[in-house]
Order: C-alpha cells, then structure tokens, then sequence
C-alpha cells in the first residue's frame, strides 16, 4: 500500500499547479494499480470534517482519492477551524492524498494564514511548492 500523500502548493501558474495534481493522481495510480478518485472543492464549501472524511479510509479495492482543496482560506479564518483542518492532515489514509492548491500572484502580499497552513503540511510530512 502506498503512503498517504499531502502537498500544498501555491503561485500563479494554474496550469502547472493543476499538472501538479494530475501528477499525485499519476503516482498513486501507479502505486496502487487503480486510478484514485478526484474530489475537488472550494474551501468555502467544505469543512475540515468533510475533508477528513474523504481522505481518512484507506481503499480496500481500487484506487483511493485525491482530494483537492482550492483557495483554502475560509477554512483558516477561526482558531477551531484551522486546529480541525491541522487534524484532517494527520487522518490521510495510505493510497490516498490531500492537496491544497492556493492560487495567486507570487508579487502580492501572501495572508499568514496561508503560510501557517503551509508550514503544518510540511510538519506532517508533506511537500510544498511554488509555481510562479
């Protein structure tokens, strides 16, 4: 089985932060034989618990899931929210994988919030990059 995956990535080239999802798709399908499912959303219409719950279970037949979390900062507005999303990370089941893809412009001033999110990704063992 495949270890779980979780990535943050950011910067203003949609093309190459989506090359970089279809990218995670491509290795868990070749770690698990199966093509996972994708299950993207915006971070104003989902919560923590929703995420948590998408990627917590490890497939048993098939592929797993890539969940994909766009513009994440609804999610990191109150202090229970960020502590719940904080947890999500550490529920990502093997065979599956966690991405969040924060777009923008690499010259204006980033929200530290984003910044901390990045930060707990990277303390649970994930990857972050920057697509300018």
């Amino acid at each position: 089985m495949s270890t779980p995956v979780i990535a943050y990535y950011r910067g203003g080239d949609g093309f190459a932060l989506d090359r970089a999802v279809v990218a995670i798709a491509r290795r868990l399908e070749q770690e698990t034989g199966a093509a996972p499912d994708r299950w993207r959303a915006i971070g104003s219409e989902t919560s923590a618990a929703q995420i948590a719950e998408r990627v917590g279970t490890a497939p048993m037949f098939g592929g797993g899931c890539v969940a994909v979390v766009t513009d994440p900062g609804p999610l990191l507005r109150s202090k229970d929210s960020r502590e719940a999303l904080e947890r999500a990370l550490g529920v990502v089941a093997p065979g599956n994988a966690l991405v969040f893809v924060e777009q923008g412009d690499a010259g204006n001033k980033r929200a530290a919030m984003y910044a901390a999110l990045e930060a707990a990704v990277i303390r649970a063992g994930g990857e972050s990059r920057e697509y300018a």
